[in-house]
């Protein structure tokens, strides 16, 4: 309990650190297909429960923040850190059918 409690209150805070080491290194724009892949990547990772989702999650983390809201990354950022794979799926499928990406 108390540990959940934790990772709520630093996960903005690791948010915000993750951008300013995602914006001291030079990268380039990801294209929408390599957006698109890594998102259907980490929907299939989920439908699975494949814990491989949790190393996918933090390799593309840098180029989801600058795709996905950030309450939805907070959201999907604390599940899967929680092992909260269905939870996480119907985040992601949540934003998805907003953004008409079905």
């Amino acid at each position: 309990m108390i540990l959940n409690k934790l990772l709520t209150e630093l996960n903005p805070l690791l948010i915000q650190l993750k951008k300013i080491h995602l914006h001291s290194e030079p990268h380039k724009s990801p294209t929408i297909s390599v957006i698109s892949d890594v998102l259907i990547l980490l929907e299939c990772l989920l439908l699975e429960s494949d814990v491989e989702v949790i190393e996918q999650w933090n390799r593309n983390y840098p180029l989801l923040t600058n795709v996905l809201p950030e309450k939805i990354l907070l959201q999907i950022n604390q599940c899967i850190n929680n092992f909260e794979f269905d939870s996480a799926l119907n985040h992601l499928q949540e934003y998805k059918n907003r953004e008409g990406m079905y």
